[in-house]
Parts: C-alpha cells; sequence; structure tokens
C-alpha cells in the first residue's frame, strides 16, 4: 500500500509490525510504502488528510518486485514522481481512457519496485528490452484500433512481453509513452477529418475514440495550437 500525506501531520504517532507507538511527524508529500499484510497503527492530533492506494501485486511483479511482502517500510519523504504518479492517478476519474489509466497504474507500481529496491540492492529487475520488430506490431494493432479504449496489457501481448517490459521498451524505440503516441495519431487522424469530410467536430471526436468533446478538443488544441473549429475554418 501507498500512502500520501496531503496535509501536515506534526503530531503524528504510528507502530507498525508491533504494539509499540513511536512519534514519526510527517510532512505534506511524505508518506509510506507498507509491504502486502503488514499489520499496523497509528494516531494522529488534528485534521486528516491523506490518500490510501493498493498498488496490484501483479504489477509489482512486472516492474520486478517480485516479493510484494518481504521488504521493510519506507515512511517519511517520497520520490516526487511517486507523489505526482499516485496523485495523477487518484484523480484519474472512469471516463479516462484505459490506457491512460493502466499506464499510470504501471509507472505508480515501477516507482515502489525501484524505490524498495534501492533498499535491496541484490534484488535486480529481470527483462531485455524488446526488438523494435516486436513494437512495430504494437504500434500496427495500435494504428488499426485507435478509437478503441485499449489496456496495456493487449498492447504488451502484441509484443508478447509484459505490460512492463513494453512500456519501456515502447518508449525507448519511439521516444514517447503508448498513451502520449496513440493522442498524437488521434490528433493526426482528427485533422484528416476535419478537413477531408463534412463530419461535425463531435463526430470526429468520437471517431478517433473520444466520448467527451471538451476532452478532445483540450488534446487537439495542446497538439495543434487552435481549436478543431478554428483549425478548419482556416
Amino acid at each position: 500500500m501507498v500512502g500520501l500525506v496531503l496535509r501536515d501531520q506534526p503530531q503524528h504517532s504510528a507502530a507498525y509490525g508491533s504494539d509499540r507507538m513511536q512519534p514519526i511527524p510527517l510532512a505534506a508529500g511524505s508518506g509510506w510504502i507498507f509491504p502486502q499484510g503488514m499489520d499496523g497503527f497509528c494516531r494522529w492530533d488534528g485534521q486528516q488528510d491523506m490518500l490510501n492506494l493498493f498498488v496490484d501485486r501483479n504489477l509489482l511483479k512486472q516492474a520486478g518486485l517480485h516479493d510484494a511482502a518481504g521488504f521493510e517500510p519506507v515512511v517519511g519523504a517520497q520520490n516526487p514522481l511517486l507523489v505526482q504518479l499516485a496523485l495523477t492517478l487518484q484523480q484519474a476519474d472512469a471516463d479516462s481512457p484505459r490506457l491512460y489509466r493502466d499506464t499510470l497504474a504501471l509507472g505508480l507500481a515501477a516507482q515502489v519496485a525501484q524505490i524498495v529496491q534501492q533498499q535491496r540492492p541484490e534484488v535486480q529487475a529481470g527483462g531485455r528490452a524488446a526488438t523494435d520488430g516486436r513494437i512495430a506490431r504494437s504500434i500496427d494493432y495500435l494504428q488499426a484500433h485507435l478509437a478503441d479504449d485499449l489496456p496495456l496489457e493487449v498492447l504488451a501481448a502484441q509484443a508478447n512481453m509484459s505490460p512492463f517490459h513494453f512500456s519501456r521498451a515502447f518508449k525507448q524505440a519511439t521516444g514517447t509513452s503508448p498513451h502520449q503516441w496513440l493522442i498524437a495519431r488521434r490528433m493526426e487522424r482528427a485533422q484528416t477529418l476535419l478537413r477531408a469530410s463534412r463530419m461535425a467536430v463531435e463526430q470526429v471526436a468520437y471517431a478517433v475514440g473520444y466520448k467527451d468533446t471538451k476532452r478532445f478538443a483540450d488534446h487537439f488544441k495542446r497538439a495543434v495550437g487552435t481549436t478543431p473549429g478554428a483549425w478548419r475554418a482556416g
């Protein structure tokens, strides 16, 4: 489990793995990483403002952490990237693309594995980067399913890799994540449809995989520099 403190907790005390309480003041941005199945309890004075996320055991294995219950708890200041990933994942709603949510969850698992492995340097993440040919197969599949809400594991299966190693190999081959690559290709197809057809903007959004027209317009403006309607008119 990953926990984050969103408000200073100067009077925080806790007992991890025993009944003995000890003072552990926590500042906003700090938190904890607990092994699975660990017992413990805590106490604090003042308003509570915390975030708890459970990281899937299978994702941790893919990231190289095969024993999710066999490490010492990490309490205190946390990696800023882990904090950002946890907050972004917590804010991602059910309407967010599946690939986006899967990528965030895998990124969080990778950060947890890295932090834990720094405590145990003998543990090494296994696996080798994929060949360009295997990544090319996944890219072909993405191109053919641009409008679909694809989970990361489906793309990884096209390359015959685990999602963790696929994400790393994909970025090495393309310079970007699968989710960002997908958005860029969707925006390219949207530009073609806006110029070559009379489809309404809402129809174009749906044709390239967006149920939410506002989300589509935001992504389009970020990629092209203007709104879909203004781009078509220009």
